[in-house]
């Protein structure tokens, strides 16, 4: 059985969690005010990955 994550170990990946949504949180409000669309704009960078292999 793999040894338990650690406080330490389960407080980073809290703090991560929480950048990560702030980041996201901030992406999409600058997307909303420039008019971008960043499901579009996800799905044009996986189209043009495909392309590219």
């Amino acid at each position: 059985m793999p040894p338990e994550k650690t406080v330490d170990e389960i407080i980073n990946t809290l703090h991560a969690s929480v950048a990560s949504m702030q980041y996201f949180e901030t992406l999409d409000m600058i997307c909303e005010k420039v008019e971008f669309n960043l499901d579009e704009a996800a799905l044009l960078q996986r189209i043009k990955q495909l392309a590219d292999d």
